[in-house]
């Protein structure tokens, strides 16, 4: 087991890694929506998105979205260019550096919207989980349920559930 001083070590490296990371990323989408606007060329969200994982993947994701010229395929598990978007912004600048710029200084990083722990906590709330499940099969239908694993799972969330309270 680690002592407090070596935990508090630990903890300010990772701190400081996950920054840099935190900012590797950031540039890699700026770079990445500029060569999208001038090559077309998306590869490096989907490669960047495989290196990812979890929250981050969707935030990433939703930055992609909104700023890289790209949207993801599901069929094909890769980006393709937004060709609407693209063409929406190829006349605004000059090349893809000048995006590029445009995007490190004037747009919201990626990770800007991380919520603090007390926000988290909300959205694990159990009852809310099922309630918007409940109301998007309301609204969308369900198209196919295996009725045993389903009441299986939610015994076990029953279960898990008491465990926790």
């Amino acid at each position: 087991m680690l002592s407090n001083k070596q935990m508090n070590t630990k903890i300010a490296s990772i701190r400081k890694s996950y920054k840099a990371a935190k900012n590797n990323v950031q540039e890699v989408l700026c770079s990445g929506a500029g060569h999208a606007l001038q090559h077309k060329d998306v590869s490096s969200f989907t490669r960047l998105i495989d290196a990812t994982e979890g929250a981050d993947q969707k935030r990433i994701m939703a930055w992609i979205r909104a700023h890289g010229l790209a949207t993801w395929n599901k069929e094909k598990e890769c980006y393709q260019l937004n060709k609407s978007a693209h063409a929406e912004t190829v006349n605004e600048y000059e090349d893809g550096t000048e995006y590029a710029i445009h995007l490190f200084q004037n747009c919201n990083a990626w990770y800007a919207d991380v919520k603090k722990p007390s926000q988290i906590d909300k959205e694990l709330d159990a009852l809310k989980r099922i309630q918007s499940l409940r109301s998007q099969i309301a609204k969308k239908g369900v198209v196919k349920v295996d009725f045993q694993s389903l009441q299986d799972e939610m015994q076990g969330l029953m279960d898990d559930i008491r465990a926790a309270s």
